[in-house]
Order: C-alpha cells, then sequence, then structure tokens
C-alpha cells in the first residue's frame, strides 16, 4: 500500500510519559535558575511561556507538571521571606491570581494540543483510506492502471 510522506511537526511530538516529565522538569528548572539568577522582577512572565511550550509538547503530561513546578515557584516568590506560607495580602492575592492564570493557561493549551492529535488522526486515517481505496482500484481494475500509466505518458 502506498503510504504518503508527511513531516512531523515539533508539535506532533509523542514521548512517553516518564520523559514528558523529565523534560518538563528540566525546562521549568532551566527557567527557574534564569529568573532566579537574574533576579527577574515577575518571573511569572518567563515561567508562563515554559508551561505554554510543555502544555504545547507535551500535552497533560508536561502542562500539569509545568503548572505545578510554576505555582511552587508563585509561592515562594511571592512569600514573605520565602518562606512558602506567610503572604502579604496584597502578595496573596498575587498568588491567587497567578493560580488562575495556571490553571486556565494549561487546561486552554492542553485542550488545543488534545484536538490537534485528533485532527492528526483524522487526517492520518484519510490519508490510509485513500491510498487503500487507489491501491483496491487498481488491484480491482488492472485495465485503469493501464490507462492511468497513458494518461500520464501523454498517450490515449
Amino acid at each position: 500500500m502506498n503510504q504518503v510522506d508527511r513531516n512531523q511537526t515539533l508539535l506532533q511530538l509523542q514521548v512517553s510519559l516518564p520523559k514528558r516529565v523529565i523534560l518538563t522538569v528540566l525546562i521549568m528548572a532551566m527557567l527557574i535558575m534564569f529568573v532566579f539568577f537574574f533576579n527577574i522582577p515577575n518571573p511569572n512572565m518567563i515561567l508562563i511561556a515554559g508551561l505554554v511550550i510543555c502544555s504545547a509538547l507535551f500535552g497533560y503530561g508536561g502542562g500539569v507538571v509545568a503548572g505545578v513546578i510554576m505555582f511552587f515557584y508563585t509561592l515562594y516568590f511571592f512569600s514573605t521571606g520565602h518562606s512558602f506560607t506567610e503572604f502579604t495580602p496584597e502578595n496573596l492575592q498575587k498568588v491567587g491570581v497567578s493560580l488562575v492564570g495556571i490553571a486556565v493557561d494549561m487546561v486552554f493549551v492542553c485542550a488545543l494540543k488534545r484536538a490537534e492529535m485528533h485532527a492528526f488522526a483524522q487526517v492520518d486515517a484519510c490519508i490510509c483510506l485513500t491510498c487503500f481505496q487507489q491501491q483496491w482500484k487498481r488491484d480491482a481494475f488492472p485495465k485503469t492502471r493501464e490507462k492511468e500509466w497513458l494518461v500520464t505518458q501523454g498517450g490515449r
């Protein structure tokens, strides 16, 4: 059966769940080191990019892990004395807003990833069905193959 060659994109990356988790932890750890060592005043803007990247590449497996990591860094960053538990009223509001933003971004991007993978599966199924139908026509109607060859060669 003829297969149509299709280049896979980075967003079609399929890796096992343990690899997704490890890659997500590495990506988020690099971003956290960046915002920590360069003393970025608003680290959530950088970390949200990591959340979106991990969610888009790895779906829920990466998105949930990135969201949890980002949430804990948010607790660390906004807590008084980096205690994870004590907050000023203003910083507590920032943590709440960040939590909502993390959850919404993760859910939306992961849902888009799931829809994309479903769409690619449908396209692959249509391509396979079309190839099967073409092969069946060639096998069932040998004269059609000769006519197709003549047409492609410019003859009758």
